[in-house]
């Protein structure tokens, strides 16, 4: 398990198959995957892989626990209706998977594919 900055932290990879949220992203998505969650759902623990297009296999990005509050409080979500945040992670041409909530926001690297 790996101590993360901001809200986020690296669980090994055998936590996968006990993730609360299991998310895929694909680049055919414009590079993006987002969903909203609940703020009660804290701590979340997320496992994140990504395609580089449909029917492409997919990479594990990684598991990762999610503190939404600290998350939203430090702009890397957002505010929703009443008691849920959006997720949104970015995949770059540099290859690095981001959370953050559009292209000119603070964002956090989760992990390169």
């Amino acid at each position: 398990m790996t101590k993360g900055m901001r809200g986020v932290e690296r669980l090994d990879a055998g936590s996968v198959a006990s993730a609360d949220r299991t998310w895929a992203g694909n680049d055919e998505s414009a590079r993006n995957h987002n969903g909203v969650v609940r703020l009660s759902e804290s701590p979340l623990t997320l496992a994140l892989s990504w395609r580089y297009g449909k029917g492409k296999p997919a990479t594990i990005v990684g598991c990762f626990r999610l503190d939404l509050p600290q998350l939203l409080a430090n702009g890397l979500v957002r505010a929703e209706r009443r008691g849920e945040v959006r997720l949104r992670f970015f995949h770059d041409h540099d290859g690095k998977i981001y959370l953050q909530t559009r292209l000119d926001a603070p964002c956090f690297v989760l992990g390169k594919v």
